[in-house]
């Protein structure tokens, strides 16, 4: 066999292992084998906050044993809150457009929903402050200052300074 033979053959190989490629791409979608979880499932899946809190704040056990019981307490609640919200909105959404009395009325049962949220997650994190000694206090303020923020920093990592208003 020559070497344009052989290289005849590589290039042939090539081909259809691209081909199987191709074909593999467009008859699967990117997240085949990965599950797709139910928003049930989702929100039964254990979050790490509680990790992250209990590592800055240095939670003796007791303050664990109340932290714990107060995340599980505000878990089952934001979870009904959430359900109820997200069926509300879907009922809002599929509304037409002629039926401005049941959006209104939507709306209304919505933002008593969304007052919830914020009522329970406010008595949540009075609940973390009772738990906390004065000199974790301060931490928990950053710790919910991110949470709220929807990030976690990067260890080490500083803010950006503010913004100055330009002199005028």
């Amino acid at each position: 066999m020559n070497k344009v033979q052989i290289l005849s053959i590589l290039v042939a190989a090539l081909l259809l292992l691209n081909l199987a490629l191709i074909y593999g791409l467009t008859q699967r979608s990117f997240t085949a084998g990965a599950e797709q979880l139910s928003e049930e499932e989702r929100m039964e899946m254990p979050r790490r906050d509680g990790q992250q809190l209990h590592r800055q704040m240095d939670f003796n056990e007791a303050q664990m044993e109340r932290f714990e019981a107060s995340k599980e307490l505000h878990r089952v609640k934001m979870q009904k809150y959430q359900q109820q919200l997200r069926k509300l909105s879907k009922t809002y959404y599929y509304l037409n457009a002629t039926d401005t009395l049941d959006r209104t009325a939507l709306l209304a049962e919505i933002n008593q929903v969304s007052n919830n949220i914020y009522q329970t997650n406010a008595r949540h994190f009075d609940d973390l402050r009772a738990i906390c000694t004065p000199e974790q206090l301060p931490k928990l303020d950053r710790f919910i200052g991110h949470l709220i923020s929807g990030h976690q920093p990067p260890k080490g990592a500083k803010r950006p300074p503010k913004k100055r208003e330009p002199s005028q």
